[in-house]
Order: structure tokens, then C-alpha cells, then sequence
């Protein structure tokens, strides 16, 4: 029998863990960031990794208004708000997590 425990201990110890999957929290600060997992977990700049678009987004416009040709690039900074859903990826060690986007409920 103590051959079965001990296989049977190898396979537990090879279990993944659980993934997490995506995780919604709750924007408390923007500078420096601050965000919220339900009521017991706070996120600080250095749990959090950001994506490059949350932060500035820029994009390129062309318009024609009364035969003037306008083009150039707009750029929009500070996209989070205090209060502002996100998304979060937790890393595969889930000591950080990636804040992909703003989601919204619709």
C-alpha cells in the first residue's frame, strides 16, 4: 500500500493549479495606480503591469469640412478614471496582473 500512497502523493503534487482567468476590479487611484480585487485585495503600481493603450492612445484623422482637407494625430491620455472597471490577467505565478482594458457594463 505505501507504494500507492506515494504514487498517488507524486500525482497530487503535479496538479495544476487553478487558472484564474480574467479578473474585474475597480480603479481607486490613477497616479500612481491603485486598484481593487472585491474588498480584501488592493493593487499597487507594483502589482500591476499596464497596457501601453490604457495610457495614451493615439490615432491618426482625416476630415473634409466645407472643402478643407484637415489630417494629423489625436492623442488621448489619461483614459482611466477613479471608479472605472478593468480588466486584469494575473500573471502565471498570480503575484501581478496585466490591466488590459476599461470594460463597461452594457
Amino acid at each position: 500500500m505505501d507504494g500507492i500512497v506515494e504514487l498517488a502523493k507524486l500525482f497530487k503534487e503535479r496538479e495544476n493549479e487553478p487558472f484564474m482567468g480574467v479578473q474585474i476590479g475597480s480603479v481607486l487611484s490613477t497616479e500612481p495606480i491603485k486598484v481593487s480585487l472585491g474588498d480584501k485585495i488592493l493593487l499597487g503600481a507594483n502589482h500591476i503591469m499596464v497596457c501601453q493603450h490604457v495610457l495614451e492612445y493615439k490615432r491618426d484623422f482625416s476630415s473634409s469640412v466645407d472643402d478643407v482637407d484637415n489630417e494629423g494625430e489625436i492623442t488621448l491620455k489619461k483614459l482611466l478614471s477613479v471608479g472605472d472597471r478593468v480588466a486584469l490577467i494575473p500573471t502565471s505565478d498570480q503575484q501581478s496582473f496585466v490591466l488590459v482594458d476599461k470594460v463597461v457594463i452594457t
